[in-house]
């Protein structure tokens, strides 16, 4: 669950239309016409991650435009890595110092820590200092010490992020806390990123660090057909294709944020609980949503419950989802079961209902 992780996303490719766009932070690919429209297709390096965007229409260039300055002025105001962004400010609080908070970033707050709530606290955006303290995507990650590891924990408690909505202020009970906003704030731009999509009748995509947003269909009336990265493949890899139009996805999985350590993976998914990278028998999970926030949350939360506890996401009334364990077999929500096309390529995979 890392916010704005200093290090960078591991391989990225991408082809012009007419090509396959694969996007490796969140396994996905594009597949586009050849047919000439005005059109916008950039990529730029904000929040720490790759963000991509594709535009078709007479309005391509003022989506693109607003979209980075919405995109930069959230990392002014989310980056718990930034001067003077009230994440960090945050973290300096306490209760005879509460910071005044902007209405996107209260909202944000209050939505996530009532996920940290329904979780029971296996979600937790007081994540911070068990996040900071592995450092999963620095430049020399490594296993911290037991006592390291215990006193990260002690300061992760979702319950010690006081919310004051009249006064929109926030402070922390305890010294040394922090949020970790990493496995919902992709996925909430992404949304923000789509209505402004709307907004100017264009149609096309969006990734932030591979969470998805699709608006519209292509010139020709096909739909902008995403496809589904191999977890264990490279990145030109697929196993499936879905079609999202109008709506988000987000892809947690262990993979691309970890590095090996004595033969071991460690990924970036921490667990508040044990303070060590999750353990689950699932190597990816993916969520498609209206909602952007509850998509990215939902993604990393699935992943961590495994494949024992997906009955629970099977009926959710806004999501659905698709989950790889790691003997390669695929679950599915009946909603994305629907819209998801296996390459009949990937033997490997045994595809469940």
């Amino acid at each position: 669950m890392l916010a704005f992780p200093r290090g960078l996303f591991k391989a990225y490719s991408a082809f012009k239309t007419g090509c396959l766009l694969f996007l490796s932070a969140a396994c996905l690919f594009f597949l586009s016409s050849c047919k000439a429209v005005e059109k916008v297709d950039r990529t730029d390096f904000m929040m720490d991650t790759f963000v991509t965007q594709h535009w078709e229409g007479k309005n391509s260039q003022a989506c693109y435009e607003e979209i980075k300055a919405m995109l930069e002025q959230g990392e002014n105001m989310l980056s718990a890595y930034k001067e003077g962004s009230e994440i960090l400010m945050l973290s300096q609080s306490s209760e005879k110092n509460p910071v005044k908070l902007s209405p996107q970033v209260f909202s944000i707050l209050e939505k996530s820590k009532e996920l940290s709530l329904k979780t029971g606290g296996k979600f937790d955006i007081t994540i911070a200092p068990l996040v900071k303290l592995w450092d999963v995507t620095g430049k020399s990650p490594t296993i911290p010490k037991k006592e390291e590891i215990e006193k990260a924990c002690s300061l992760i408690c979702f319950d010690w992020l006081v919310l004051d909505k009249e006064s929109s202020t926030a402070f922390f009970k305890k010294e040394g806390m922090g949020v970790d906003l990493g496995a919902v704030l992709k996925g909430f731009f992404a949304e923000k990123s789509l209505a402004v999509a709307k907004r100017h009748g264009v149609s096309g995509y969006i990734s932030i660090g591979g969470n998805m947003a699709v608006a519209g269909k292509k010139e020709d009336g096909s739909d902008f057909i995403m496809g589904i990265r191999n977890p264990r493949g490279d990145a030109n890899d697929y196993i499936g294709t879905v079609d999202i139009s109008g709506l988000t996805m987000a892809t947690a999985g262990d993979y691309e944020r970890s590095f090996q350590y004595e033969g071991r993976l460690y990924h970036h998914i921490l667990d508040p609980f044990t303070g060590f990278p999750a353990r689950t028998d699932l190597i990816c999970a993916t969520v498609i949503s209206s909602d952007g926030l509850l998509a990215d949350f939902l993604s990393t939360y699935i992943f961590m419950e495994g494949s024992e506890g997906l009955d629970k996401f099977k009926n959710l009334e806004n999501a659905e989802f698709m989950a790889v364990d790691k003997d390669l077999n695929v679950y599915f929500s009946k909603g994305f079961k629907e819209r998801f096309h296996p390459n009949s390529n990937k033997k490997e995979f045994n595809f469940k209902a």
